[in-house]
This record gives structure tokens, C-alpha cells and sequence, in this order.
């Protein structure tokens, strides 16, 4: 539900037992709250969370829904931003092979000596709009981060207006041996959102002879979700 009908609703009932109107004089006076009528507020305020749509969901890395795209931004050795577009996966790369995902340093953009100083913004996504107004937790387990420095990977959700022209981010480390687990409480508006979640991987473009050296990043995938209820 629009968020200005929810704040329409609070103030009805900040109003309701916060004061009390004088007709007789035309003004108004502040009065104790008693505890019966507080505790009547509070519980107000629960219901009315509830019935506004602040619903909880939990997503993980999902292989039964063949959805996930690639996205690869382009920036200067002084990360300026100086393109972005859709990519396939596995030119990221981003690769499921059974119960895993790898993540790894780009090289299809290798071409020196135009290449050398581009730093690849590698970001592995799943676009889900459904999710727009509800509290979206993201879950998942590293099980290698062996990636040398400056690389770094990340899992993040993000916020998107409608017409991607800002966004609102949260994200944390990947770390070997490690479960994430990272959650935002995704934004309504009339116009429509869009909810992203995934993984990024930032670094110089590799050369694909000695790309190996690099490291990579896995991910335990799961189609059953009931599967991470140990971390």
C-alpha cells in the first residue's frame, strides 16, 4: 500500500490518543496518556503494520529459476564510471556448475593495450520487482574466497526507482567459510520499484593466460532452502 495512506493512518492515531479537541473553545490541550489507551495504540500500530504489507521474504542463490542475468559496468583505473550494459553470465563470469557458483576476475573484455587500465564491475543479478515493499533478508554460504588483491566480491540487494535512475544498496563481504545473510526493507512507490539481489565482483580486467592466479569465489547453491537452516 502507498506509504502516504500508512502515514495517513499513524497520524489518525497519533491524534486519537495524543489529544483532545476543545469545541467549546475552539483549541486543544494535552493530556496524560493512560496506560489502557496506550496499550490500545501500541496494539494498533501492530495491526496496522501488518495490514499495510510489511511482509517478510527470504531469498537465496536458487538455481531452479533460469532468471539470473549479468550486468558488467565499465570504469577508469580511477574507478570514473565510463560504461555500462547487459552481459551474458558467463562472460562475467558467473557460472553454476552443480551445487556451486563461481565467481571469478573478467577477461573476456581483455584487449591490450586499450584494456589494461579498466577496472570490470562484474555484477551477477536477479531482478525481482514482486519484492517491492517487503522486508527482503538474502542468505547464502561461501564456501572459498581466494581472491588476491585489489579484486573483492560482495553480495548486495538493491533498490532501484523506477526508471534506474537512483538506488538504495546493502551489501557485505564474501568470506570463506563464511554464511551472509543481509536484509533491507525494500521501498513502495506509485510509480513502481525494482528489486535486484546478488553478487558483484570489482577489479582490473585479466588476462585470460594467467587469470587462474587471480583466485575465485564459491557459492553453495541451494534448491531447497529448508538446506541453510544450519547457519
Amino acid at each position: 500500500m502507498n506509504s502516504n495512506v500508512r502515514i495517513y493512518y499513524y497520524r489518525i492515531l497519533s491524534a486519537w490518543y495524543k489529544r483532545d479537541y476543545e469545541s467549546s473553545i475552539g483549541r486543544t490541550k494535552s493530556r496524560r496518556i493512560g496506560i489502557p489507551r496506550l496499550l490500545f495504540g501500541i496494539c494498533m500500530v501492530f495491526v496496522l503494520s501488518i495490514s499495510l504489507g510489511f511482509s517478510e521474504v527470504i531469498v537465496y542463490v536458487n538455481t531452479l529459476y533460469p532468471d539470473w542475468t549479468g550486468w558488467m559496468n565499465v570504469d577508469t583505473s580511477n574507478y570514473v564510471y565510463v560504461s555500462g550494459s547487459e552481459a551474458d553470465p558467463y562472460t562475467l563470469p558467473a557460472t553454476f556448475n552443480d551445487s556451486l557458483l563461481s565467481l571469478a576476475p573478467n577477461t573476456n573484455a581483455y584487449n591490450p593495450p586499450a584494456s589494461i587500465s579498466c577496472i570490470m564491475d562484474a555484477i551477477f543479478l536477479k531482478t525481482d520487482d514482486s519484492l517491492s515493499g517487503s522486508v527482503v533478508t538474502f542468505k547464502g554460504y561461501c564456501i572459498s574466497n581466494t581472491l588476491v588483491k585489489p579484486y573483492a566480491s560482495m553480495a548486495f540487494i538493491r533498490d532501484f526507482a523506477s526508471d534506474y535512475s537512483s538506488y538504495v544498496s546493502t551489501n557485505v563481504p564474501l568470506k570463506t567459510g563464511t554464511a551472509f545473510s543481509i536484509t533491507m526493507r525494500t521501498k513502495v512507490s506509485k510509480d513502481g520499484r525494482h528489486i535486484q539481489y546478488g553478487f558483484e565482483t570489482i577489479g582490473p580486467v585479466a588476462n585470460p593466460a594467467t587469470a587462474t592466479q587471480l583466485g575465485r569465489v564459491l557459492i553453495l547453491t541451494s534448491n531447497n532452502p529448508t538446506s541453510y537452516k544450519q547457519w
